[in-house]
C-alpha cells in the first residue's frame, strides 16, 4: 500500500480500485472473480451443464442456490461485522454501537421538504417517463421524507398492523407486493395496471425493497411519499433485507443497498433508512382473516396475534454467535424467544414435509411444514397466509402450498436475470361487486380458497421482458446462456467461499469421522459433511464446475488444500472487460484499425494504446489506464497489430468449438489464408502493416494480422467491415481453389483439404467463428479463431505471473481473510471514515485488517 491514501469505498464495486479475490483449484488452474465482477476465464472449464438447453426449472434452482449461499454467508458475515465493529469503535473512541431503533433518533434540525412535502402522482409520473433521472429528489427532501416516514411509524402499538378492504371507489380492494429488490420498473407497472394507492386502493408491501437492484431508493423515495401524503393508504412491512448489516454487503453479494445511498445522497440519508428499517411493523391482519408476513412462520409452537403484537421488534434480527462464543453451544443460541420469533419471520421457508426442518439459508434459519401452517391459521382463527421471500421454483411469480392455506408472492420480474415473472396478489371483499365478471387476461387467476370467508384472492401476474418469450434472436440466445453461466460461476464462487469459511469444522468433523486416519472418506459422507456444515447446496456440481471431480474415496486433505484465494489486479480484470466488450461489439474492420492505430503506419505505439484506452475506458482513472496498458507494451516500445491483437485477445474467453475437426481445420485455414496472401502482393487496404509485419523487426503476429486483414476485406462483399456466414463460407472455398494449384507450399492437409470440399462443414465452421451469435463475424472473431496452438488458451495463472497478475501465495493467509470477510471489511472502513470521503489512511486500513 504505498499510496499515501486507500480507496476503501471501491472495494464494494466491480471495479475494485485494490484488487480483486479470487478462490481457485490450483489442480485445475481454474479461477472465478467475485460474484457480480466480470469473469475472468483462466482457462476452458465445465459448466454445470448451462447451455442454450438449460431449463428454466433447472435454473431457478441454481439462482436459489446462489442466494442460499449468500445469505449463508451474509449471516456468518453479520456476526463478524458486530465484532469488528466494538473492536473499531473502541480502538478509534467512537461511541458505543448503534443497535435500537431508540438509538437513531433524528437530528433536531429537520430539513425541509417543503410546506407540501413530495407530491407522490408528480414523483409518480415524472419516474414514469424518466425512471433513470437520478437524484429523483435532492437530499434535504429525501431525508426529510424519510424521518416524516419514521415519526408515522413511531405511532404503532406493535409490530402487527390491521388493514381493511375499502368499501368505496369502482374496484376497492389491497394489494399485496412482494419483494421488489430495487427493481423500479416492476414497481412503476403495478401501479400502473392496478392504480397509485388511494381510497379505493391500499397498498401492503412485504419486505426487501432494498439491496441487490439498482433503483431501491428510488422505490422507496416513491412509496415514501404516497405512504405520508395519503396515511391509511400504503403499509410497509420489513423484510430481511431492511437490516443494516445485509444493507451494508456490495451489491455483489447480495446487498447494495448502502452503496446506492451513499452513492446517490448522503449518509445522514443512509442512517435515517437505518432508523426507519427497525420501526417498520413486521405483520399484517387483512379483514381479519389473511396473515402477511415477510418469510413465513415460528419454529415456536402455539403463536398468537397477541404474542406477536407485544413482541419487541424495533431492533435488528439476532445474529448466530461467532467461534468462540459460548452461546454457540446453547439452544437455539441462547436467543429468547421474542429473538427467535423476529428472526423465523424474517428468514424461514415452507417445506413439504411436517414439521421444522433445516434451510438452505444457514444453521440458525429453519423450514415449516403445513402442519404449522395449520395449526397456527386454526389458533389465529384466520384462514391463509401470504408471504413472499422467495422465487418460486416454477418461474412463475406467485406459488399456492400447504393445502392451499399459505401463498408465496414475489414481485420482482427476471430477477437476478432468471427469466421469472412477478406477481401481486389483489384481494377484494367477497361481497363488493358480487357480479365483477373475471378477467379476460391470462395474466390473471383468481384462487379458489375454500377457506376464505370475507375475501377472494386474485393474482396477477407480469413479465415486463416477456421472459423466455423476448428470445427472438441467436444472439439473444447466446446472451442468455453467457448470463447463466455467469450465475453458475457466481454460485461456484459463494459455495467455495462456504468450504473456505466453515473448513475447520469441516476438517474436525473429517478426521472424528476417518478412525483410521487414512485422510479419505467416502465420497457420499464427504457429501453428507457439506451439506451439515455449509448448506444444502448441489456440492457435487459445483465442486465439478470448479474442475474436481469426486471419485467414490475422497482424499479430503487434499481437497481442502486445492481450494485457495489469490488476488488478481484489477488491470489484467479491466483487460479482460475490454477484450470481451471489443469481441462482443462487433467492431468493423475501419473502426478497429481508427482506435488501435489511428497514424496507419502498421504500429501500435505507446500513445496508441494509451489514446485508445482513454476511448475504450472512459470511466478509468490516469493510474489505472497506465497499469492496463502495461499489460500490452514490452519495455515502451510500438507492437505491430498482430503483436498487439494477440495480446488482447488472450484476456478473452475461449472459442469453444462444437466439433473436434474444427481446431485442425482452423490451423489449415490460417496457413491457407498466409499463402493466398503472398500471391496478392501488396494490399489494397493498410499496405503499412505488411511493411511493418515484414521488417527487420518482423513477428508472426503481423504476419499473421496483414494476411487476414488482406484476406478479410478482398471477401467482405459489402463492404460493411464485418463478414455475413456466407462471405465467409465463399471465402473458404476461394482458399480451397487457391490450395489445387498444386504448388507444395499450399497443398492441403488430406483431413482438413477434405473438410474444406464439403459444403456443410464449411457453414458449420463459419456458424462456429461467431461467438457472440449475431450471425456476422468480425475482425477479431476471426482473429481469435486462427490464433495459433500456443496462444489458444485464454489467460491463465501462469501467464498472469509474466503480466504482475498474481500475488505470492506467501500473502495468501492476510488476502484470504480479507476476501471471506470483505463484506466485515467494507463495514469497518465506512465505520472510521468519518467524513464519508471513500479514502482512509494505510495505516486505518491495516488497523481494520489487524481488528479483523
Amino acid at each position: 500500500m504505498a499510496a499515501c491514501r486507500v480507496a476503501w469505498s471501491h472495494l464494494s464495486r466491480r471495479s475494485a480500485v485494490l484488487n480483486v479475490g479470487v478462490l481457485y483449484c490450483p489442480g485445475s488452474a481454474v479461477a472465478f472473480l467475485p460474484a457480480g465482477s466480470a469473469a475472468l476465464a483462466l482457462c476452458s472449464r465445465p459448466r454445470l451443464g448451462l447451455g442454450r438447453s438449460c431449463s428454466a426449472a433447472g435454473f431457478a434452482s441454481l439462482r436459489e442456490d446462489l442466494e442460499s449461499a449468500q445469505e449463508r454467508l451474509a449471516l456468518i458475515g453479520s456476526s463478524v461485522s458486530v465484532g469488528l465493529e466494538a473492536e473499531l469503535r473502541k480502538q478509534f473512541g467512537l461511541g458505543p454501537e448503534v443497535r435500537t431503533a431508540s438509538s437513531l433518533q433524528p437530528s433536531a434540525r429537520r430539513p425541509s421538504a417543503g410546506k407540501e412535502g413530495i407530491d407522490p402522482m408528480r414523483l409518480f409520473h415524472q419516474l414514469s417517463t424518466d425512471a433513470l433521472k437520478c437524484p429523483i429528489v435532492d437530499g434535504d427532501a429525501a431525508k426529510a421524507l424519510i424521518d416524516q416516514a419514521a415519526d408515522l411509524l413511531e405511532g404503532l402499538p406493535g409490530p402487527l398492523i390491521h388493514v381493511q378492504v375499502p368499501d368505496v371507489g369502482k374496484d376497492p380492494k389491497v394489494v399485496v407486493v412482494g419483494d421488489t429488490h430495487g427493481q423500479l420498473m416492476d414497481v412503476l407497472h403495478i401501479m400502473h395496471e392496478q392504480h397509485p394507492p388511494d381510497d379505493s386502493t391500499i397498498y401492503v408491501f412485504n419486505g426487501d425493497i432494498a439491496d441487490r437492484g439498482r433503483q431501491a431508493v428510488e422505490i422507496w423515495i416513491l412509496v415514501l411519499s404516497f405512504m405520508v401524503r395519503s396515511p391509511g393508504k400504503v403499509y410497509i412491512l420489513r423484510g430481511n433485507h431492511e437490516n443494516g448489516h445485509l444493507n451494508e454487503r456490495s451489491a455483489a453479494l447480495g446487498g447494495g443497498f448502502a452503496e446506492e445511498c451513499l452513492e446517490k445522497y448522503s449518509r445522514e440519508v443512509y442512517e435515517s433508512f437505518k432508523r426507519l428499517f427497525m420501526l417498520l411493523p413486521l405483520f399484517a391482519v387483512i379483514q381479519d382473516e389473511v396473515f402477511v408476513v415477510h418469510a413465513g412462520l415460528f419454529r415456536k409452537p402455539g403463536v398468537t396475534l397477541e404474542q406477536l403484537q407485544a413482541m419487541p421488534y424495533r431492533r435488528q434480527y439476532p445474529l448466530p454467535p461467532r467461534a468462540g462464543d459460548p452461546a454457540k453451544d446453547l439452544p437455539n443460541w441462547g436467543w429468547s424467544q421474542e429473538a427467535t420469533m423476529l428472526f423465523d419471520a424474517q428468514w424461514s421457508d415452507p417445506q413439504s414435509a411436517h414439521g421444522i426442518g433445516p434451510s438452505k439459508r444457514g444453521t440458525q434459519c429453519m423450514s415449516f411444514g403445513p402442519d404449522v401452517t395449520e395449526t397456527f391459521l386454526k389458533r389465529n382463527d384466520l384462514s391463509l397466509c401470504i408471504r413472499s421471500h422467495q422465487v418460486p421454483r416454477s418461474g412463475d411469480g406467485f406459488e399456492l402450498l400447504h393445502n392451499n392455506q399459505l401463498l408465496t408472492v414475489f414481485s420482482a420480474s427476471n430477477y437476478g436475470r432468471s427469466g421469472n415473472r412477478g406477481a401481486i396478489a389483489i384481494l377484494r371483499a367477497k361481497t363488493a361487486d358480487a357480479n365483477r365478471e373475471c378477467s379476460d387476461d391470462l395474466s390473471s387467476f383468481n384462487l379458489n380458497i375454500p377457506t376464505l370467508r370475507k375475501l377472494r384472492v386474485e393474482c396477477v401476474e407480469h413479465d415486463l421482458l416477456g421472459g423466455m418469450h423476448w428470445l427472438r434472436s441467436a444472439r439473444a440466445v447466446a446472451r442468455v446462456a453467457e448470463a447463466r453461466r455467469g450465475v453458475a460461476d457466481e454460485a461456484a464462487q459463494h459455495a467455495l467461499c462456504l468450504i473456505c469459511v466453515e473448513v475447520d469444522e469441516l476438517w474436525s468433523r473429517c478426521r472424528e469421522l476417518d478412525q483410521n486416519g487414512s485422510c479419505r472418506l467416502p465420497k457420499e459422507v464427504l457429501l453428507q459433511q457439506l451439506q451439515e456444515v455449509c448448506g444444502e447446496l448441489a456440492w457435487e456440481s459445483f465442486l465439478k464446475h470448479c474442475g474436481v471431480e469426486l471419485s467414490s474415496v475422497v482424499d479430503y486433505p487434499q481437497l481442502f488444500n486445492s481450494i485457495r484465494i489469490r488476488w488478481l489486479h484489477l488491470s489484467t480484470c479491466q483487460a479482460h472487460s475490454l477484450a470481451s466488450a471489443m469481441l462482443e461489439a462487433e467492431l468493423h474492420v475501419e473502426g478497429l484499425l481508427g482506435v488501435l492505430d489511428a497514424s496507419r503506419d502498421g504500429l501500435v505505439s505507446p500513445d496508441d494504446i494509451h489514446r485508445a484506452l482513454k476511448q475504450l475506458l472512459p470511466g478509468a482513472s490516469l493510474t489505472e489506464l497506465h497499469h492496463v496498458a502495461q499489460l500490452f507494451l514490452v519495455d515502451g516500445k510500438s507492437l505491430d497489430l498482430g503483436q498487439f491483437i494477440d495480446k488482447l485477445l488472450l484476456f478473452t474467453p475461449p472459442l469453444h468449438l462444437p466439433a473436434s475437426w474444427m481446431q485442425e481445420a482452423l490451423l489449415h485455414v490460417g496457413h491457407l489464408i498466409e499463402v493466398w496472401a503472398e500471391r496478392q502482393g501488396t494490399p489494397k487496404i493498410y499496405p503499412a502493416l505488411k511493411g511493418a509485419a515484414h521488417g527487420s523487426q518482423a513477428s508472426g503476429s503481423g504476419k499473421r494480422c496483414s494476411a487476414l486483414l488482406q484476406w478479410f476485406s478482398a471477401h467482405d462483399v459489402d463492404a460493411d467491415g464485418v463478414l455475413a456466414v456466407t462471405e465467409v463460407v465463399e471465402g473458404l472455398k476461394s482458399l480451397q481453389a487457391s490450395c489445387a494449384v498444386g504448388e507444395n507450399r499450399g497443398a492441403a492437409h488430406p483431413c482438413a483439404s477434405g473438410l474444406l470440399q464439403s459444403t456443410s462443414q464449411l457453414f458449420a465452421l463459419a456458424e462456429a467463428l461467431d461467438s457472440n451469435a449475431s450471425n456476422t463475424i468480425s475482425f477479431l472473431e476471426m482473429a481469435k479463431a486462427l490464433q495459433p496452438a500456443h496462444s489458444l488458451q485464454p489467460l491463465a495463472s501462469e501467464t498472469a505471473t509474466d503480466f504482475s497478475a498474481v500475488v505470492s501465495d506467501t500473502q495468501c493467509s492476510c488476502t484470504a481473510l480479507i476476501f471471506m470477510h470483505r463484506d466485515a471489511v467494507l463495514h469497518g472502513c465506512r465505520l472510521i471514515d468519518t467524513n464519508a470521503s471513500g479514502l482512509i489512511s494505510p495505516s486505518e486500513f491495516a488497523s481494520v485488517v489487524r481488528a479483523l
